[in-house]
């Protein structure tokens, strides 16, 4: 029945982007141009009691010297190709078949930004409400431990710490300067290559980094129809949305003509599990 459930929601979701007629420029603020991109592979289970059965995909963390982003890689691409194809049949139909395949390799749905300077990250998410939250920069209490492992052929060092109901184990790099990684995590004396909680629920491991060439742009979107609230709504919202994705896109008027069967309770396994 999942399985009917997920391929229900791919075909939706294609369906919704095979059938613009005409392509609009996504809303936008952008803040900064990175000067490095950091590639991280993504291996999540959307059940945790599925261990075997992983979701996978890439995200990227751009780097400027007053803001990190942290994103899906394929999100990024959509993006650029669809504000490409804005005012141009020609380039309309030379995206769209690109455009379906790519959009369907989109795993990662919260992109974040680190305000270096305020300290402060700014959190998009929502399946169905388009929702926005802005905390204090998290800082983890990190634990230096004993051990050192090779992560795309760099020699890492290990650290432990504690968020939002998960224990992560951290690989950094002394070697790259940076003291960041993906999604909030970073404080380390170094690069973080590889990360993930004890349970291996959510695991993130370094694919490369090099010079921000391409997708330098470091932005957040800006629809009239995003919810700016706290943290804790924010995130209640959208467990809601991920353990009910039928029944609310419904409720909402998103979905049409659902086949009773398929309007079901699914697991959510957030990568935040407190609040």
């Amino acid at each position: 029945m999942r399985h009917l459930l997920f391929l229900f929601l791919s075909v939706f979701t294609l369906v919704i982007f095979a059938q613009e007629e005409k392509r609009i420029l996504r809303a936008t603020k952008v803040y900064d141009t990175a000067h490095t991109i950091v590639y991280y592979d993504l291996e999540y289970r959307t059940d945790s009691t599925k261990i075997h059965k992983y979701r996978r995909g890439k995200t990227v963390l751009q780097i400027s010297e007053k803001y990190l982003a942290f994103t899906d890689y394929y999100i990024q691409i959509v993006d650029s190709l669809n504000d490409y194809a804005v005012g141009s049949k020609e380039r309309e139909k030379l995206v769209s078949e690109p455009l379906s395949e790519v959009v369907g390799l989109v795993r990662y749905k919260i992109p974040l930004l680190t305000n270096l300077s305020r300290g402060q990250t700014t959190f998009q998410l929502g399946m169905w409400t388009q929702l926005e939250y802005t905390i204090p920069t998290p800082q983890i209490d990190w634990n230096l431990m004993a051990g050192d492992t090779l992560v795309n052929g760099v020699t890492c060092k290990k650290a432990m710490g504690r968020y939002a109901g998960r224990t992560y184990v951290a690989w950094y790099a002394e070697s790259v300067q940076l003291p960041y990684g993906p999604y909030i995590f970073g404080g380390l004396p170094g690069l973080i290559m590889c990360i993930y909680d004890t349970k291996r629920n959510w695991i993130f491991t370094n694919s490369g980094i090099k010079p921000a060439t391409s997708l330098a742009k470091m932005y957040l979107y800006t629809e009239k129809e995003r919810e700016k609230m706290d943290r804790k709504k924010a995130l209640s919202i959208y467990r809601n949305e991920l353990e009910n994705m039928i029944s609310v896109g419904i409720a909402k008027g998103r979905l049409l003509n659902v086949p009773p069967e398929l309007v079901q309770k699914t697991s959510s396994n957030m990568l935040e599990l407190e609040w």
